[in-house]
């Protein structure tokens, strides 16, 4: 009988090279994406963010247009306000054809139109937790009431930008949070409603398979 060894190969380092590899890596040029993230591109999220939770949930913040009655109420009665300081300045009629009344009636209609016409935005969060929804930090929302309703995205008649996320929850329909455009090219109640799906279908629709029963 032959007997057979085996010697593996060694791989032996030159200590020579050392310092020509620790030069080289000094020298190397930084990462491309450290400059294309440096702070000086802009981010085209404007201000939307989806993040992972300690409680196995998917965080989801952005911001819409603030169309909410409050907020309505506040422009009417600034408007009221100022229209009623500008009939009492038309009452006078040497007032109004006066240099210093012109330039008033023309404060008093810049400052209706800004209140008119000025957005103002809401910041909004909504979170996906494997039993839950929570929405804006207050309102909680059980998986197990919306049964195979999944939330959707509905257009509130006659108007172009003002949008709602809307589900069934258990025999209601409910509006569950707006997503109101900032302007015609603003897309984020689309990529809003994307993500809730598929967060949606990741953490609800298969709870059957993660929960300990059905091991």
């Amino acid at each position: 009988m032959t007997k057979v060894g085996f010697t593996p190969r060694s791989v032996e380092f030159d200590p020579q090279l050392a310092n020509d590899i620790e030069r080289y890596g000094a020298a190397a040029p930084a990462p491309f994406w450290v400059n294309a993230h440096s702070g000086v591109r802009r981010s085209p999220f404007n201000g939307y963010t989806r993040m992972l939770t300690p409680e196995g949930g998917v965080l989801i913040q952005y911001s819409d247009l603030n169309l909410g009655v409050p907020l309505r109420l506040w422009r009417v009665a600034i408007c009221s306000a100022v229209t009623a300081a500008a009939s009492w300045q038309v009452s006078s009629v040497d007032a109004l054809f006066s240099g210093p009344g012109l330039l008033g009636l023309t404060a008093i209609g810049l400052t209706n139109w800004l209140v008119l016409c000025f957005k103002i935005k809401a910041r909004h969060s909504v979170e996906i937790r494997p039993d839950c929804m929570i929405i804006d930090g207050q309102d909680v929302f059980f998986a197990e009431e919306f049964g195979e309703n999944h939330p959707e995205l509905l257009e509130v008649p006659d108007t172009a930008d003002q949008m709602n996320i809307c589900a069934v929850v258990g025999t209601r329909f409910v509006e569950l949070m707006t997503a109101n455009r900032l302007d015609v090219n603003d897309h984020t109640p689309e990529i809003l409603i994307a993500d809730l799906t598929v967060a949606i279908e990741q953490l609800w629709d298969r709870r059957e398979v993660m929960s300990p029963a059905a091991y």
